[in-house]
């Protein structure tokens, strides 16, 4: 039953984030992808998240201006680190289990 209902889930946000994604401006859609990668209380709807969220990331990153993505709706989440020459930038967030590891 739990897998059903996590397969619907799961099928749900990946239909909306598709409709998200011409609609919503970047920043709202990690502003509640890492939300709720932090706060929501199953592993598994993390995950869900947790991928959303790199997804999303990914796709910004692809434009012709990386740099210029505005990550400050999500400065609780990810921590940005850019060279000095500004020719390189690292992004990371941390990702907690049910059982309290980091990954």
């Amino acid at each position: 039953m739990t897998a059903l209902r996590f397969l619907c889930v799961l099928t749900f946000f990946l239909f909306y984030n598709f409709a998200l994604r011409a609609e919503v401006p970047l920043s709202s859609v990690l502003k509640k992808y890492s939300d709720s990668l932090r706060y929501s209380k199953t592993d598994a709807v993390r995950a869900t998240y947790n991928d959303s969220f790199r997804q999303a990331l990914y796709d910004a990153f692809q434009d012709d201006q990386p740099f210029q993505v505005d990550l400050d709706s999500v400065k609780s989440t990810v921590s940005v680190l850019n060279s000095e020459d500004g020719k390189m930038r690292v992004v990371s967030w941390v990702y907690i289990n049910d059982r309290e590891e980091y990954s």
